[in-house]
């Protein structure tokens, strides 16, 4: 979805940089999100439950997914979008049916090899996806910095309920996101001298928000935990994605 660009993308000015480049955009997306704004060109696309295909869970396991209900207007799946927009540009993407995407992945994928419609349709619960056995993640050469007057090591993590498009464009989940937040050990939270969910300043070399702080004994000392494209504060001002770490301060207000 082309919402992950404004709202959920961690470099902010590179997004910004990129959708005011002057390049044509063509936004293929389930509702008019605040990317899809900013397109010249937005291409309506089925939402869930408006087509087939399979869906990968958190485990790795590939179910089938079926249509339950008519899309709306002239909404179209995303495969055969990208079949008409290839063959518009002179190339034939070879996909005649979902069913023939499904076996194209199973046969350049290496997770997904054997995860055809044929197999899928004989397991009730789904496929588990192959794990690769060689890491694609290689060193990066690059020395973790090392902190200078930031306290603390920023951690982003996400949660299911968040400001993606089509939770906010759902009544029965847009409530659900629990808004941006700060979370340290406990010991620190005495340590700043405040009271759980008193507002502070967390700031690092690109920025700073202002958020709720809370204890959190999971969390080892010296660490902040804030939740990513959360409603109330857009984190990824804090964020240099060209850097391996962020170190943040924690300033009381």
């Amino acid at each position: 979805s082309s919402d992950l660009l404004v709202s959920d993308f961690a470099d902010a000015d590179l997004v910004e940089r990129a959708l005011s480049s002057g390049a044509s955009i063509i936004a293929v997306d389930t509702f008019l999100s605040p990317t899809a704004q900013r397109a010249n060109l937005v291409l309506a696309a089925a939402a869930a439950g408006e087509k087939s295909g399979t869906v990968t869970n958190i485990e790795g396991r590939v179910q089938t997914v079926s249509q339950k209900v008519n899309v709306a207007g002239t909404s179209r799946p995303d495969w055969m979008i990208a079949t008409e927009l290839s063959a518009r540009l002179g190339s034939d993407l070879g996909f005649t049916s979902v069913e023939s995407v499904t076996e194209a992945i199973a046969a350049s994928v290496p997770a997904y090899a054997g995860i055809t419609p044929a197999n899928l349709a004989g397991a009730r619960d789904g496929l588990l996806a192959v794990q690769s056995t060689g890491s694609s993640i290689q060193p990066s050469g690059q020395e973790v910095p090392t902190a200078s007057g930031y306290d603390y090591r920023l951690l982003v993590t996400r949660e299911l309920y968040d400001l993606g498009i089509n939770t906010q464009m759902s009544p029965s989940l847009a409530g659900l996101p629990r808004g941006a937040r700060a979370h340290v050990n406990p010991a620190d939270l005495e340590r700043l001298g405040v009271a759980a969910g008193t507002s502070v300043r967390v700031g690092t070399e690109r920025g700073s928000v202002v958020v709720a702080l809370h204890p959190d004994a999971g969390l080892p000392r010296w660490t902040v935990l804030m939740p990513f494209n959360q409603p109330g504060v857009h984190i990824n001002a804090l964020l240099n994605t060209n850097s391996l770490v962020a170190d943040a301060r924690i300033e009381t207000i």
